[in-house]
């Protein structure tokens, strides 16, 4: 069975050979520790679904943008002449300040963080360019026009002859973007908040304006024919107790957007419409899908209370569900590990469900625990 032909079956709770198998990455540390245990030298961020035996889930038309928004495609797995769905040009990255072991950074979408130059950990945000109206409309809103000729390939031979090649064997994924997430990477938390608050009219520009680029982008992509396997959206707008926006003005702002695209992403074929966000995800699971997304990722478990067993049991076979797999459960050893993986068990048998590490494996998990976790579903030489 292909890739293709085992993530379609598996999102229409069809049989399969065996469970999809991805991983949402790993931390850089992660990976240098692994090679003192006996990972090989040569296995590196862009070789890891090879060498771990992981389906060709990574091969997707996203751009550039989303690299600190979504894990998946700090592996190497952009195509550079892809689909851009955000900002395009992109900011100016730079260096801001050097502080020794940490740097002030300007971020492709405006944002200046705090990170460290060799550790994983999340960095800590410390302005933004988008702060109030004006510099939206000088900066940000001339970045969201959907006819902006960089937002698509030089070439469209390659990516259509792939995405009109019925016979392909991998996964190919179209960008979604995001309608909400990026405004809060933009302005951060705290003014986002505000902004919906004080000013509901302008926030809602803000949001159509978005919303508009994506679905102009799609358009010209999809117009074009092919047909692809999935739609991902990135989001986290979710924190461990709930969302950061409230369900009444996700219905009021979001819902009737997202079921634009939604309609518009299933009349061309796309019948897995996938949202990663993190946190707890249960007040907003109805109104995702209520709005035609009927997959979540990555189910992080962590203090969410997120678990994905009881999330099938509350929504049934309406949600696909990628993730769920504690990450902290694979630094226990194997007897914890085949515990959990007999616990999900009837979910990877019924389908809908594709179990991996609900966010990048951290470095305290050694070597021989994750190809133990590989083994358990089927994925490892034993």
């Amino acid at each position: 069975m292909t890739d293709k032909e085992r993530f379609l079956r598996c999102m229409s709770y069809e049989s399969v050979d065996r469970v999809p198998l991805l991983d949402l990455g790993f931390w850089a540390e992660t990976l240098d520790a692994w090679r003192k245990e006996g990972l090989p030298d040569d296995v590196k961020v862009p070789h890891t679904d090879s060498f771990f035996g992981m389906d060709g889930f990574m091969r997707f038309y996203v751009s550039p943008e989303a690299t600190d928004a979504h894990c998946l495609v700090d592996r190497g797995m952009v195509v550079q002449e892809g689909i851009r769905v955000g900002l395009v040009p992109l900011f100016e990255e730079r260096v801001i300040e050097d502080l020794g072991g940490q740097e002030i950074f300007q971020c492709g979408d405006g944002a200046l963080l705090r990170r460290h130059k060799r550790m994983s950990s999340i960095p800590f945000h410390m302005g933004h360019l988008l702060k109030d109206k004006r510099s939206w409309e000088q900066h940000y809103a001339p970045k969201l026009d959907p006819t902006t000729g960089e937002r698509y390939p030089k070439n469209w031979a390659p990516l259509l002859k792939t995405a009109k090649d019925t016979d392909r064997e991998h996964i190919l994924l179209l960008p979604g973007g995001s309608l909400y997430g990026w405004l809060r990477n933009w302005m951060g938390l705290e003014n986002v908040s505000l902004a919906l608050h004080d000013d509901p009219v302008w926030f809602e520009k803000m949001v159509d304006t978005v919303f508009h680029c994506i679905l102009g982008v799609l358009k010209k992509t999809l117009d074009r024919g092919g047909t692809y396997d999935a739609c991902l959206f990135w989001e986290d707008m979710c924190y461990n107790h709930g969302p950061l926006i409230s369900p009444t003005h996700f219905r009021r702002l979001l819902s009737p957007r997202y079921e634009a695209i939604c309609r518009f992403l299933e009349g061309h074929g796309v019948r897995t419409i996938i949202v990663d966000t993190d946190g707890r995800v249960n007040e907003i699971v109805p109104l995702f899908l209520n709005a035609g997304v009927n997959c979540l990722l990555p189910i992080e478990i962590g203090t969410t209370g997120m678990d994905p067993v009881s999330l099938r049991r509350e929504f049934g076979r309406d949600l696909r569900i990628i993730g769920g797999v504690d990450k902290r459960i694979l630094s226990r050893g194997p007897s914890a590990i085949d515990e959990e993986v007999r616990r999900l068990r009837p979910l990877m048998e019924e389908g809908g469900f594709i179990p991996t590490c609900d966010h990048k494996v951290p470095p305290d998990v050694p070597y021989v625990h994750y190809c133990h976790f590989l083994r358990c579903l089927g994925a490892w030489p034993s």
